[in-house]
């Protein structure tokens, strides 16, 4: 299932720190690798996290993603509107409309981890 229906069936239930951290750390690996493959995701959110029944992470939903080599600035704006779960986690130059880079996924990373460590 994906990340946001793994924590909400908790239905309160915290999430150990031992699972919150690592799925912190496997979401910055996958979006590390993402970085040295010149993919940016464009519409990270807990709904296209999957977690395996191990509990490994895997992104998803590439449906907006867009190649960009390192330092390259895009403008070819945001044509997709995104579910009411993913609106929470755009990034500033989602809602402005305005050019976008790698580092944009950095802020929908940062929210999303901000979401599973407050699980805890």
């Amino acid at each position: 299932g994906n990340l946001s229906a793994f924590l909400k069936g908790r239905k309160g239930k915290k999430l150990n720190q031992i699972q919150a951290y690592k799925t912190v750390r496997d979401l910055a690996l996958a979006m590390n690798f993402l970085r040295n493959s010149n993919v940016i995701h464009r519409s990270l959110n807990p709904t296209c996290i999957l977690l395996t029944k191990s509990g490994s992470v895997k992104v998803g939903n590439f449906g907006s993603s867009r190649f960009c080599e390192p330092g390259t600035i895009l403008k070819d704006g945001f044509s997709h509107k995104p579910q009411c779960e993913a609106f929470k986690y755009q990034c500033p130059e989602f809602l402005n409309k305005v050019e976008y880079s790698h580092n944009s996924d950095v802020y929908s990373f940062a929210l999303v981890s901000y979401y599973v460590l407050t699980s805890v």
